[in-house]
């Protein structure tokens, strides 16, 4: 970015120099930041226009140098330049120039008398709203003086000499003088407004040629800079009181602009992030004038406004007539609106300037390459199939060419189609594969107009010609019949790069350095034009792809040329496998991958046979890596011509040799999978057994080993594929494509790898492939055993298994009772009955002996993965589910006895929890097992691992330090059954031996690490009541409490010198190796003080500060069990790196903390800095105000509304919903103005607000999937910085919020406020999309997300179950003098869903099966990952749009608890 920041000078040499670095970095990915550099502003304005005086100071020309010189020596005798320049000092840009600028300071005053001329007749003048191209120096420094002469501030009347003079200067001077002058009177401020608008529809209506770019941009920076201005204003609103009477923030904006003429221009000038932008204010300006007109006409208070209303049926600056038919339709858009049930842009087509309004958003999010936002305003409005081109846009936006294709052939049957419908059916053609078509239909292809007035679609046809020629390595250009356009002075890039490989590869290259570097400047220039304050991903991985080609081609020229080896040039590109590619667009990858193929191809025609013979493997390695990549991107047209040149290149290769026919089997294999990925199964499976049968002939006949290894793993490849496809398709039994098909691959590549691995470093190459091979094949063949594993146990778990059973046993049971009746049976009836009870015991040992043998053969698969492999870690929780699952079966504990040693123990970290929870004193294998993996985990990982291990031994520690008055009842001393209380002692004393194992190899390490502990616990159950009123205040820490010990900066505790602070990111050595403490974060010491947020608990927060010298807040809690926090931070995790593997869902992730449970009631809590929960930037606090105050101070208060809920809590669903739509009459939401307070700058503003809203649904689905509830307003965080969501208090989770007193009916928390942070769009684009990638990867990841679960439900210290107490607990009254409402909590109240809660026994008379919850819960999860809802399966886009609706439902909101607060 840097890079980029230097480009957009004018010397010519820096931009070649940028161009061949970006070039050599190629093509990377960027996850989904859209915004990958934005130059932002600086909030101190006045700052830089003194960094620009002073940088005159040394202009060339005297005359400025002493007119700068003497300007900055009468602008810093000024007071206030005295303090921006004391601000200057603290900002790290400025803070150098500062230091010069003292020197200029003085305490002489101007002492000036200062006289100002008319503003207004200055802004009158037109020609201070127009600038022709040629004329914007002198106009800007001209107009930027007579504002200067209206200005009374001596700061700025010193100005006017060097503003004659200084262009530079006026450009940081004109917005400030222009915001100065507004605010000087409202006449003066709407006279600039209607000035503004005046230029911005003459600029509007003139041709791009003919006005000024500098100028509409300076326009631009007057509009933003006031919003900046008007919003920093706002924000000192956040840290008044509630008392402090407050007006609507929107009233103190001091130029009334029209935002949709602001858009307008912004995308005229390629702005995009600022047209967004500028089109939500205009939005909401439309809704206050829309307010104001129905106000205006009488309408009453109740259908006032709402949320966001939109009809676009006027402009906000145009006078609003009461025609009463126009009224009534706000009005009722207004009550839609003001339910949540539509979103503005659903509105957008009722007007013309609404229509105006869409064109712009849409042209906006084409330039930024933000397709999610393009479907968002597509989905919004309904569209005409036939005449809107908006279907066919997104069609080619999201790669389907062959939908399009057919799309653009029905629009040119139209007598009415335009030539752009023809320029695009050429590139329909092209992108879908069909070249031949392609270049038919351009030789046939009449363009009209007349002759040298031809249309813009010639330049693009003629691009396509030139793309054609270079791919096809025709060099001649007499031959092209491409016909210039003289008119066209600039060349495209697929001419450069025509003209650069032309010239390279000829025996002439005379030309080729000037073509190069004409090639990259005009790359960099063109990318450098659209963006000038930020750098969008989209063209950045375009750019960087076509700068990758350059280089790329420049390389294989120095081969040519002699400069370089001829192998150099190939072996530096980088490898895009079918996995890499997907993180790029098929167009930007697609691009290097020719340029590749023309460059090998036109190498090998100058080389000389020994050469050439050389060069085809790497030709062939490059097309292979072609093909691959058009099949992961669903471009088969392109594959099946891929597949020919293979093929083509294949057979020039001798048929007898090793390489021809190795790679002649490559090309039957991969035509194979191509005619399965086109749905032909027969044909696929036909071709796949004849290949197989030709490599087993081929292979007997050779026997050297280097002739057969590559055809030995190319038989294993093929065995492999072969017995996945005859499973999926249902060709075969399990048995038989287990043993004859994928055992029989992993045995015939492990033995390759094995041969090669002797060889040292000769076979390197071979070597990795045959372990990437082995790999593959184990993990298929564990999959597989695993599947088949689940359905035996799911037969034995069915009605015709139990049946099949008592049919076995009933011929038994009926001799038994013949006999015991008298009766003797006739010998052939006890022959008949003794061979029936032998069929079917042998079907049901039969049945046994299938589930123990695809146990063994998945878990003895999986721990190879895990011991050859990093690609599989999460399998770690399968084996761990498969093996704790059958703790008792003897082959199991066998195998993992042997084999855990082979596994690296750091795979074992993440599972540490769920292991030690199954420690007893019990002997047997299982334990025995469990402990040594335990054992070494610990001993090997100690800053991992021991603090689970203490937890433990700890389990009972805060009984030593807590009184049982300081524990309450329902807390503490909750009955438990003896068993339970025995399990408990088990596992204390099994950790409490472990540990003293540990010891002997971290003698010191433990001993530290316990103390610290010890005193955690201790401070956890420190009774701090008497500081309860006193919130957010640093207390000292009583002397005598452990930790006081740790809080000296000056006199440092050296037991806490070597323990590591348990909510750093702890980094894991892979191998064991912490001896220097690489990475690791220990205590220095903590800060004397505490402070305590509240809470039943009053937890505290404590400040430590660590080895590098950071500090780190955390929570210390006590008289909570904080395992539920810890585990539910452990399964976001672990969704958290699917969600990285997958990449649709790169860059979705949830946010996580860290949480260290110390005891069964304490533990400690990584603090959130930098964030604030949405209930109190909406509804405020004691230290500042609500934004529902702030910006709707008329509105209902937040207080009332929670009263109105909690009163009509036990009437019935009509009355409650009748009240609830009253509520959302009355209250606004307004999130949006977080993003548009938090973040100045469109790019920015645009980022942010999309991270958010990605945010928000990744949270929600993976929420939704865990069950996860009680997520009330105080318990989502907003990070300031990057305005991602937090969710804290994990204690409800696994749809347990349907067993509160008050059930939760909603998935996820989906109310207006949360919506309204997301942009006219609503839930369409960002966020339904980002939804349906989230359940597409968790329901990829079935397996995955099923086995976490079932090991966290399953685990006997996991309390996930929700009691009555805690129930309470959570739905219980507010003690806040300032919300008290009578709600009845009555457990009454419970509904059937929480039925099964009332059978909560806390005297101990009852216990809950536990498993059988745990089956239920797993059952409900597994449903959901397969789409089954209500009773039908849905796909994924169903499945989420019905999670939407149920969501926003007002019948679901209205029946939420009313501390729930559903209508913010």
């Amino acid at each position: 970015m840097i890079c980029f920041a230097q480009a957009s000078t004018s010397d010519q040499l820096v931009k070649t120099a940028v161009a061949k670095c970006l070039g050599i970095i190629g093509l990377k990915s960027f996850e989904d930041n859209v915004v990958l550099y934005s130059a932002k502003d600086n909030h101190i304005p006045y700052a830089k226009v003194l960094v620009q005086i002073w940088q005159d100071c040394g202009d060339p020309d005297p005359v400025v140098q002493s007119t700068a010189l003497e300007c900055l020596t009468s602008a810093l005798q000024c007071d206030f330049a005295h303090g921006i320049l004391h601000n200057m000092e603290s900002v790290d840009i400025f803070s150098q120039v500062a230091k010069y600028l003292q020197l200029f300071r003085s305490t002489k005053k101007l002492g000036k008398r200062l006289e100002t001329g008319d503003p207004s007749q200055l802004l009158n003048d037109r020609s201070m709203w127009s600038c022709d191209r040629g004329t914007y120096r002198d106009w800007l420094c001209g107009n930027t003086w007579k504002l200067i002469k209206c200005c009374r501030d001596e700061h700025i009347r010193c100005m006017e000499d060097i503003s004659r003079l200084s262009s530079h200067l006026c450009e940081n001077l004109f917005p400030m003088l222009f915001h100065q002058l507004a605010k000087s009177s409202s006449k003066t401020g709407a006279l600039m407004g209607n000035c503004l608008s005046t230029a911005f529809k003459s600029a509007l209506a003139i041709d791009d040629g003919n006005v000024s770019e500098d100028f509409l941009h300076l326009l631009l920076r007057v509009v933003q800079y006031n919003r900046e201005q008007t919003t920093n204003n706002s924000e000192q609103s956040h840290v008044e009181t509630r008392r402090s009477p407050k007006k609507e923030v929107a009233s103190s904006n001091p130029i009334k602009v029209n935002y949709l003429l602001a858009a307008k221009v912004a995308n005229k000038c390629k702005r995009p992030f600022m047209s967004v932008l500028f089109v939500e204010l205009w939005i909401d300006e439309l809704e206050a004038a829309m307010e104001k007109e129905i106000e205006s006409s009488g309408t009453s208070k109740e259908r006032k406004s709402t949320s966001r209303a939109l009809s676009f049926s006027h402009d906000p600056t145009t006078e609003h007539k009461e025609h009463s038919s126009e009224l009534k339709k706000n009005q009722q858009v207004i009550q839609n609106r003001c339910q949540g049930l539509k979103s503005p842009m659903t509105t957008l087509q009722t007007s013309e300037s609404g229509l105006e309004a869409k064109s712009v958003l849409i042209s906006s999010y084409d330039l930024i390459g933000d397709l999610d936002g393009l479907n968002g305003c597509y989905s919004s409005c309904p569209l005409d199939p036939v005449k809107d081109r908006a279907l066919i846009h997104i069609r080619e936006k999201e790669g389907r060419w062959n939908d399009a294709l057919n799309m653009h052939d029905l629009a040119l049957t139209s007598e009415a189609a335009s030539n752009s419908y023809k320029s695009n059916m050429v590139e329909c053609l092209q992108q879908s594969g069909l070249e031949h078509l392609c270049d038919v239909y351009m030789r046939n292809l009449e363009v009209s107009g007349p002759s040298g007035n031809r249309p813009n679609t010639d330049q693009h046809l003629r691009d396509v010609q030139y793309k054609a020629a270079w791919q096809a390595c025709q060099w001649d250009e007499s031959i092209l019949n491409i016909q210039e356009d003289a008119a066209t002075t600039s060349k495209s890039f697929h001419q450069h790069l025509y003209q650069c490989m032309s010239s390279g590869f000829d025996d002439e290259s005379k030309n080729f350095n000037i073509f190069m570097n004409e090639a990259r400047n005009a790359t960099v220039s063109e990318f450098c034009t659209r963006h000038i304050n930020h750098v969008v991903a989209y063209d950045f991985h375009t750019v960087s792809s076509r700068l990758q080609c350059l280089k790329e081609i420049e390389d294989a020229q120095q081969c040519l040329t002699g400069l370089t080896s001829a192998g150099d040039f190939s072996q530096s590109w980088t490898t895009y496998d079918d996995k890499d590619s997907r993180a790029y667009r098929f167009d930007d990858v697609n691009l290097v991958l020719a340029v590749r193929s023309s460059i090998l191809r036109s190498v090998n025609n100058r080389q000389n046979k020994k050469q050439n013979e050389d060069h085809l493997e790497t030709w062939l390695r490059h097309l292979l890596v072609t093909l691959r990549v058009c099949c992961e991107h669903d471009r088969l047209q392109n594959a099946h011509k891929v597949l020919r040149h293979l093929s083509d290149v294949t057979s020039r290769l001798p048929s007898d040799s090793v390489p021809g026919t190795t790679w002649s089997f490559r090309v039957k294999l991969e035509g194979a999978k191509l005619l399965w990925i086109q749905k032909e199964v027969s044909f696929a499976l036909a071709s796949l057994q004849s290949i197989l049968g030709q490599l087993e002939s081929t292979i007997d006949l050779r026997h050297t080993t280097n002739d057969v290894t590559s055809l030995q793993l190319m038989l294993a490849e093929t065995l492999q594929t072969y017995g996945g496809w005859l499973h999926e398709s249902k060709y075969e039994g399990p048995s038989v494509i287990m043993g004859d098909y994928l055992e029989k691959s992993v045995s015939v590549v492990d033995k390759v790898y094995k041969a090669v691995s002797k060889t040292g470093s000769s076979m390197l190459e071979t070597k990795r492939d045959s372990l990437r091979l082995l790999v593959k094949n184990y993990h298929m063949l564990a999959k597989f055993a695993d599947e088949q594993y689940l359905q035996v146990i799911k037969y034995k778990k069915s009605s015709e298994y139990a049946q099949k059973r008592v049919l076995a046993s009933a011929p038994k049971q009926e001799l038994e009772s013949m006999q015991q009746s008298g009766q003797a049976p006739a010998r052939k009836t006890m022959v008949i009955v003794d061979k029936n009870l032998n069929i079917d015991k042998q079907e049901l040992t039969r049945i046994e002996e299938k589930a123990r043998e695809f146990l063994s053969s998945a878990l003895r698969s999986y721990i190879q993965c895990l011991q050859l492999s990093d690609q599989h870690d999460i399998l770690m929780y399968r084996i761990c589910a498969l093996w704790l699952e059958n703790p008792s079966q003897s082959s199991t504990n066998s195998l993992m006895s042997s084999e855990h040693g082979n596994i690296p123990s750091h795979k074992f970290i993440p599972l540490s929890y769920q292991l030690a929870a199954r420690l007893n004193v019990t002997t047997g294998d299982f334990q025995t097992t469990l402990r040594q993996i335990l054992h070494r985990v610990t001993v090997d990982h100690p800053y991992h691992v021991l603090n689970v291990i203490l937890a433990l031994v700890n389990a009972k520690k805060d009984e030593e330090f807590a009184s049982s008055a300081a524990l309450p009842t329902s807390k503490r001393k909750s009955k438990k059954s003896s068993s339970n209380k025995a399990n408990m002692s088990a596992r204390i004393t099994a950790a409490t031996s472990l540990l003293t194992k540990i010891r002997q190899r971290h003698s010191t390490l433990v001993q530290h690490t316990e103390y610290v502990a010890n005193a955690y616990i201790e401070f956890a159950n420190f009774d701090v009541s008497d500081w309860k009123s006193r919130q957010n205040v640093k207390v000292e820490i009583p002397g005598h409490v452990i930790v006081a010990k740790f809080a000296s900066s000056s006199k440092l505790c050296p037991v806490i010198q070597d323990v590591v602070i348990p909510i750093s990111r702890i980094p894991v050595q892979k191998d064991g190796n912490y001896a220097d403490k690489n990475g690791l974060v220990t205590y220095r010491y903590l800060k004397p003080y505490f402070e305590t947020v509240g809470g039943v608990n009053l937890p505290k927060v404590m400040v430590a500060v660590g080895s590098d010298g950071v500090m780190r807040r955390h929570l210390v809690k006590g008289k909570d069990d904080l395992r539920q926090d810890a585990v539910m931070q452990q399964v976001f995790e672990t969704v958290n790196s699917l969600l990285r593997k997958d990449h649709d869902t790169t860059g979705l992730r949830i946010r996580t903390y860290r949480v260290t449970p110390l005891s069964q009631r304490s533990g400690l809590v990584e603090w959130c800095g930098g964030t604030t929960p949405i209930g109190v930037y909406l509804v405020g606090n004691a230290q500042q105000i609500g934004a529902h105050h702030r910006y709707r101070p008329g509105d209902t208060s937040v207080i009332k509304c929670r009263k109105m809920i909690a009163g009509v809590a036990n009437q019935t669903q009509l009355v409650k919903l009748q009240k609830y739509r009253e509520i959302c009459s009355s209250l606004h939401p307004v999130f949006r103005h977080f993003f548009t307070e938090r973040f100045l700058d469109p790019a920015e503003w645009y980022s942010k607000r999309r991270a958010y809203t990605r945010s928000v649904a990744a949270s929600s689905i993976v929420g939704y999937v865990l069950g996860l509830g009680d997520r009330h307003v105080q318990n989502i965080l907003v990070d300031y910085v990057t305005a991602e969501l937090i969710h804290i208090d994990l204690g409800v989770a696994f749809e347990q919020g349907k067993c509160l007193p008050t059930p939760e009916t909603v998935p996820f928390r989906l109310t207006r406020d949360i919506v309204d942070g997301m942009g006219a769009t609503g839930v369409e684009g960002v966020f339904r999309r980002c939804c349906e990638r989230t359940m597409q990867a968790m329901r990829s990841s079935y397996d995955v997300i099923t086995t976490i679960v079932e090991v966290l439900l399953y685990d006997p210290l996991h309390e996930w179950t929700l009691t009555p107490s805690k129930a309470m607990h959570i739905q219980r009254q507010p003690t806040d003098n300032t919300e008290s409402i009578s709600i009845n909590t009555s457990m009454s109240t419970l509904n059937t869903t929480g039925d099964f809660m009332s059978r909560i026994d806390e005297q101990g008379c009852e216990q809950l099966n536990t498993n059988k919850l745990a089956e239920r819960v797993l059952l409900r999860l597994q449903e959901k990952l397969r789409g089954h809802e209500e009773g039908s399966v849905l796909s994924i886009c169903g499945q989420v749009n019905m999670l939407i609706q149920q969501a926003t439902d007002p019948s679901r909101l209205c029946q939420l608890f009313a501390g729930w607060q559903p209508y913010l």
